[in-house]
C-alpha cells in the first residue's frame, strides 16, 4: 500500500510539473499571443516606410547617374585601345608588304580599270599580310549599313572578289595623295620618306559626300590631308571622345586631339602643308 501510494504520489507530482510547465510557457494561452503580437509589432516598426523606400531609390538613381558617364568613358577608352592595336597590326602589315611585294614602294590606294580594280586593302588581305578585322574600329555606330560592312570585313574578305564594293570602305583612311598615290603617278618609296615617325599613314576618318553630308558610321580609303568641300572623300574624324587615332609611317600609333570637320585641320599638327616643312606630317619629303 505504501509502495503503491508512493508510486501514485510520484506520478501525481510529475503531472503537476507538466501542468506548471505549460502554465508558465502558456503555449496556447494569452502569453503566446502577447509574444506573437510583440514580435509582429517589432518587425513592422523596423520595416521601410514608403517615404524611406523612395529616398533610397532616389539615392541609388543619383549614384547611377554619376557613375554612368564614368562607365561609358571607360568603355570608350577600351575601344580606343583596341583601335590603336588595329593600327599597330596594320603598320606591321604595310611594312612587310612594302618590303616583300612592292620593292620598297607603298601600295597605291587603287590601281586597274573599273571592273578590275585593286585597292590597297584588298592587296593586303588577299596576299595574307592583314586580316579584314584589322580594318574595323569598334567605336563606329552600328547602323544597318555598318553591320553589313562588319560582316564583310569579319567573314567575307577571303571569298570576296577584287570587285567587291566594300574594299574601298575600311574604317581607316589611307594617306593616298602623298603616300599611296595612284597611277600614273608613283606611290612613295619608303627610302624617300624623310620623317617616318611624323608622317601619316592611316587615320580615323568619316566620309563626307560631294553634297557635304557627313556619314560618320562609314570610313573611306581616301584620306584627305586638308579639308575640302564638294568632294566625296574621307576626312579626319575624332571618333574617340574628341580624339582620333593616327598610324605613322614608322609603325607607331597615337591618339591626337582634333576638332570635327574643318576644325580637324585648323591650328594643330595637321594644318601645315608647306612642302619641305618639318611640320608637314602629310608629305613624304
Amino acid at each position: 500500500m505504501r509502495n503503491e501510494n508512493g508510486k501514485w504520489r510520484e506520478k501525481n507530482t510529475g503531472l503537476k510539473k507538466s501542468e506548471n510547465f505549460f502554465r508558465e510557457n502558456n503555449f496556447l494561452g494569452l502569453n503566446f499571443y502577447k509574444k506573437l503580437s510583440m514580435h509582429i509589432s517589432r518587425n513592422i516598426n523596423t520595416a521601410f516606410t514608403l517615404l524611406e523606400l523612395l529616398i533610397v531609390i532616389a539615392i541609388i538613381a543619383t549614384l547611377a547617374g554619376l557613375l554612368l558617364p564614368a562607365l561609358q568613358g571607360a568603355k570608350e577608352i577600351s575601344r580606343r585601345i583596341v583601335c590603336i592595336g588595329n593600327f599597330k597590326q596594320l603598320g606591321a602589315s604595310f611594312s612587310l608588304y612594302v618590303q616583300d611585294v612592292q620593292e620598297g614602294y607603298y601600295p597605291p590606294y587603287y590601281y586597274g580599270p573599273v571592273g578590275n580594280r585593286y585597292f590597297a586593302t584588298s592587296c593586303l588581305v588577299k596576299n595574307e599580310y592583314a586580316k579584314g578585322t584589322s580594318f574595323l574600329c569598334p567605336s563606329l555606330k552600328r547602323t544597318s549599313s555598318r553591320i553589313a560592312r562588319e560582316i564583310f570585313w569579319k567573314t567575307g574578305t577571303e571569298s570576296a572578289s577584287i570587285n567587291n564594293v566594300n574594299w574601298p570602305y575600311p574604317d581607316y583612311g589611307y594617306n593616298y595623295k602623298y603616300i599611296g598615290t595612284a597611277a600614273p603617278a608613283q606611290p612613295a618609296r619608303i627610302s624617300q620618306i624623310i620623317r617616318p615617325s611624323s608622317t601619316v599613314l592611316l587615320a580615323d576618318v568619316a566620309l563626307n559626300t560631294n553634297t557635304d553630308e557627313w556619314i560618320t558610321d562609314t570610313g573611306y580609303i581616301q584620306l584627305e590631308g586638308k579639308f575640302e568641300t564638294g568632294t566625296t572623300r574621307a576626312f579626319l574624324y575624332p571618333r574617340h571622345s574628341g580624339s582620333g587615332n593616327i598610324l605613322w609611317i614608322d609603325g607607331h600609333a597615337s591618339s591626337e586631339r582634333m576638332g570635327f570637320g574643318p576644325a580637324a585641320y585648323e591650328n594643330n599638327i595637321f594644318s601645315d602643308h608647306t612642302e619641305g616643312s618639318s611640320g608637314n606630317i602629310w608629305d613624304r619629303f
